[in-house]
């Protein structure tokens, strides 16, 4: 894969003095100065290294970095501090996760042609400390018998994450409410009452109105971490009485009629002081997901264990199907799901939830020989907020 990369995104850079000479060819023109400083957008031009020879003051300013200047002969990842440019010496544009990326693909779109190219992405950026979707314009352009590409860029992040809270909110609520249209036709019909038991079907009706409030509730709390208006609040829960909780409320779910869910035999039963509901949400979503991947007749184990050197409490969810290098690449982000667009926030707010208000990390492991494995660690105790 490496060589694919690097032929799709070389690695080689022009040196400060070249990125500087360029800078004052393109910076000096009257269409720069006239035009692009006042654009109310982001917009830079790149050389044929990808480097950055002139950035606006709105990239500045809505970019966060600190000046114009400071993003000459940085690459676009660089210069927002996308978590994947530091992974390798060679930096933006030249690891895997660069293969999915927008910025990278419509930069190559433009080197062979002066057609325009569009483009969408996600990128986590250190600098703003959130996952930053973008949409993106380039077109390649010519100046004194050089080739330069004009990028320009709109932050659409709002409406990424409108559109997806109200898909995946109209979709759950729709969902459950039209079960428990079906289980009320059942219960004023006197063969379908019947035929399942008052008390069953009575009992079921309870379960999906407590599922629905679930879903309100959900949406109501991804909202307010969103806007950071969530404030955690402590209460004492016992580790395995939780898991076994979240294990009981699948017994009747969709999802567990062909295969089975289940609390590990050794799973530790310890005392932690955090906000149940909160966490009760991230191991939800981390069971639900992995019963959506386990296959017909697999097992979905919990786990519970204790790191006593760190004082902290580590939940696993395992099931035994493999993810694909391309899920693996962009699970944490908003957005992306398998399911479909506009599904799957479940992975983004899982990491959200643990790592904004419940002090913890979020990661995952997945190949072939021993399946896919979620791992959410948590102190014992949650600092005040």
């Amino acid at each position: 894969m490496s060589a694919s990369l690097h032929l799709m995104a070389p690695l080689e850079r022009a040196s400060m003095e070249e990125v500087q000479r360029q800078h004052a060819l393109v910076a000096d023109s009257e269409a720069t100065r006239g035009l692009l400083e006042d654009l109310p957008f982001i917009a830079l031009i790149v050389n044929a290294y990808r480097q950055i020879v002139y950035a606006n003051r709105a990239a500045a300013t809505m970019l966060r970095i600190p000046s114009a200047e400071f993003a000459l002969g940085r690459r676009f990842g660089e210069a927002v501090a996308c978590r994947h440019s530091l992974e390798l010496e060679s930096g933006c544009g030249t690891t895997e996760y660069c293969l999915t990326c927008g910025v990278a693909t419509a930069l190559l779109a433009t080197e062979t042609t002066d057609a325009p190219a569009s483009r969408e992405c996600r990128i986590t950026s250190q600098a703003l400390g959130r996952d930053l979707d973008l949409r993106l314009w380039t077109r390649r352009f010519h100046a004194a018998g050089e080739t330069f590409t004009l990028v320009t860029l709109m932050d659409i992040s709002g409406e990424k994450r409108r559109a997806a809270l109200e898909r995946v909110f109209f979709h759950d609520v729709l969902n459950t409410a039209g079960a428990i249209r079906g289980l009320v036709g059942l219960l004023g019909d006197p063969a379908g009452a019947a035929a399942g038991g008052n008390a069953s079907l009575l009992d079921t009706l309870d379960q999906m109105a407590s599922q629905l409030i679930e879903d309100v509730e959900a949406q109501r709390d991804l909202l307010a971490v969103e806007r950071g208006d969530l404030k955690p609040t402590p209460e004492l829960v016992r580790t395995r009485e939780l898991a076994q909780s979240i294990v009981n409320a699948f017994a009747r779910h969709d999802l567990t009629a062909d295969r089975s869910l289940t609390v590990a035999a050794d799973a530790e039963d310890l005392a932690m002081a955090t906000d149940a509901r909160l966490l009760r949400r991230v191991l939800t979503n981390m069971v639900k997901n992995a019963l959506e991947a386990c296959p017909a007749g697999g097992v979905v184990t919990v786990t519970v264990t204790r790191d006593r050197a760190a004082n902290r409490v580590r939940f696993g969810v395992h099931n035994p199907s493999e993810m694909s290098p391309d899920v693996q690449r962009q699970v944490f982000q908003r957005s992306f799901s398998t399911k479909g667009a506009g599904r799957g926030l479940g992975t983004y707010s899982m990491k959200l939830l643990t790592e904004r208000y419940l002090q913890g990390h979020i990661t995952f492991r997945s190949n072939a020989e021993t399946g896919t494995t979620f791992i959410a660690d948590y102190p014992t105790q949650i600092a005040p907020a």
